[in-house]
């Protein structure tokens, strides 16, 4: 019975001094989870810490705010090019053919553009042909493609027909503008010209009374040198030739003077059967 008790008692102080560790214990262990959980949700859903605390800098950093948005979409679209407003505003249009005579510069192009011009429009259909033309321009508008034009530097004649094959692209217009431009020429005109740069100019349609005349003056000039062919062939005396031969001789280029060899004076151009 004595044993007994004092298991009992034994078994009753173990007890408590388990219960005695217990507490010590769970006076450290830290605050449930439920307070933890709180701050957490205040943290992430407060609107004044959102960009500070929750990683919502970062995303703001990388995502412009709507002002920035809008002024990124009007620069990302197409701006209307400050060369159309002069291009729109031509009288004629820029489709049009232009209204001759103008006065102004000339200006020539490198070798061998023309050429790269000329097989684009033929396969384009953009142009026909001018068996005639002396050269090939580029003029301002494109409705003057396939025109024909004459041309006269200061203190010279007109000379022609000229090939109107190129025009002016619609970005460099204001610059030509402004530089007094009219036309372009090919290279092998600019050299026979000596041009070193841009030379004064009048473009004349090809049924100007100026070109009209130009050529009229043209035909008859090589009239003219035909005629001084034949006399020089026909008339001159060989320096061998004796007194006794003179009549023969004479005779000779009487013969010469009044059967000219066909074609070998050209027709004159008469103005009121020119047309273009």
């Amino acid at each position: 019975m004595k044993q007994i008790r004092v298991a009992l008692m034994g078994a009753f102080l173990l007890l408590l001094c388990t219960a005695d560790i217990g507490l010590a214990e769970g006076e450290d262990i830290p605050p449930p989870d439920t307070g933890t959980t709180a701050v957490v949700t205040e943290r992430s859903t407060s609107p004044d810490r959102a960009n500070t605390d929750s990683g919502a800098e970062d995303e703001a950093t990388l995502v412009p705010p709507p002002e920035a948005l809008s002024e990124a979409t009007e620069e990302s679209l197409p701006k209307l090019e400050a060369w159309r407003p002069i291009v729109n505003g031509l009288h004629p249009g820029y489709w049009d053919t232009s209204v001759l005579p103008v006065q102004g510069v000339a200006m020539y192009y490198n070798p061998g553009v023309f050429d790269q011009v000329l097989d684009f429009r033929f396969q384009n259909g953009h142009i026909s042909e001018c068996e005639d033309c002396i050269g090939y321009v580029a003029l301002l508008r494109a409705g003057d493609i396939d025109r024909q034009v004459w041309l006269q530097r200061a203190g010279e004649m007109p000379e022609g027909p000229f090939w109107v094959v190129d025009v002016a692209a619609g970005k460099d217009i204001p610059r030509l503008l402004s530089e007094n431009w009219v036309v372009d020429v090919d290279h092998d005109t600019a050299m026979r010209w000596q041009m070193a740069g841009p030379v004064p100019i009048t473009v004349y349609d090809t049924n100007s009374a100026e070109a009209l005349a130009a050529r009229e003056a043209r035909a008859s000039a090589a009239q003219t040198v035909a005629l001084m062919g034949i006399v020089y062939k026909c008339a001159i005396v060989p320096l061998e030739t004796h007194n006794y031969q003179m009549l023969d001789v004479l005779a000779a280029s009487a013969t010469c003077l009044t059967t000219p060899e066909p074609d070998s004076v050209p027709t004159p151009v008469h103005t009121e059967a020119t047309s273009n």
